[in-house]
C-alpha cells in the first residue's frame, strides 16, 4: 500500500514539472494532497497495527487489586 502511494506521488510530481500552466500544476497539487493523506493514513494504520502487536507481545503487570485476591 505505502509503495503504491509512493509511485502515485513520484509520478504526479514528474507531471507536474512537466506542466506550462499554473492551473495545470495546481490540479496535479491537488492530486498530491490526496495522494499524501492516503500515505499519512496508510501509515497511521501500519503504526497502529504494530502498536496492538506490541501490546499484545509484551507481559502485562498484575495490578496491586489482583494480588490480594
Amino acid at each position: 500500500m505505502l509503495q503504491l502511494n509512493m509511485s502515485k506521488i513520484a509520478k504526479l510530481l514528474r507531471e507536474m514539472y512537466a506542466l506550462d500552466t499554473q492551473s495545470e500544476q495546481d490540479t496535479i497539487i491537488k492530486q498530491l494532497m490526496v495522494e499524501n493523506q492516503g500515505l499519512r493514513d496508510a501509515l497511521n494504520k501500519d503504526v497502529h497495527i504494530l502498536n496492538l502487536e506490541a501490546d499484545a507481545d509484551s507481559p502485562r503487570e498484575k495490578s496491586s487489586d489482583s494480588l490480594l485476591h
